[in-house]
């Protein structure tokens, strides 16, 4: 018989006097977390800026799929990265990416945005190429409207 895995936890967020534990099942190399956890995320995502370190609370809503409340997040760790600390570079190059990619199915244009402002601030980072690629699918997608088009090639 195989062995059950031990019971992980994810790292705990206190700044609110809140815990957020991650119960696992590691099934498909990502680790999953509960609803209850999920819950407990949101309701943290309504004040991002009460948290320690939102951009770890990010990464595990994003990897999640819970890529809106993910934004909230990065965006949170994003403002407390100054565009002026060439220390952080890389940090917040990564931050804004990883924004424009939590957005990207929920807000093109805000993702579109982030993108941008990714290639302006940081344009030799290893995301630029990327994100050019997202940005003109964006601008692709907003538009021509492949949906309306694929409706109009249906008939």
């Amino acid at each position: 018989p195989a062995a059950e895995e031990p019971e992980k936890t994810a790292p705990q967020v206190d700044s609110s006097k809140q815990t957020a534990q991650n119960d696992t099942k590691s099934n498909t190399g990502y680790e999953s977390i509960t609803e209850q956890t999920i819950l407990k995320l949101k309701k943290l995502a309504e004040k991002p800026e009460e948290v320690d370190n939102p951009y770890e609370i990010g990464n595990t809503l994003y990897l999640s799929n819970n890529v809106g409340e993910a934004a909230a997040f990065y965006k949170e760790a994003l403002r407390r990265k100054k565009p002026d600390d060439m220390s952080s570079a890389d940090d917040r190059a990564w931050l804004l990416f990883q924004t424009g990619n939590s957005l990207r199915t929920i807000d093109m244009i805000a993702a579109a945005d982030y993108y941008a402002k990714l290639l302006t601030e940081y344009p030799n980072s290893p995301w630029a190429d990327i994100a050019r690629v997202q940005s003109g699918i964006i601008s692709w997608y907003t538009k021509d409207k492949p949906e309306e088009l694929l409706k109009e090639y249906k008939r």
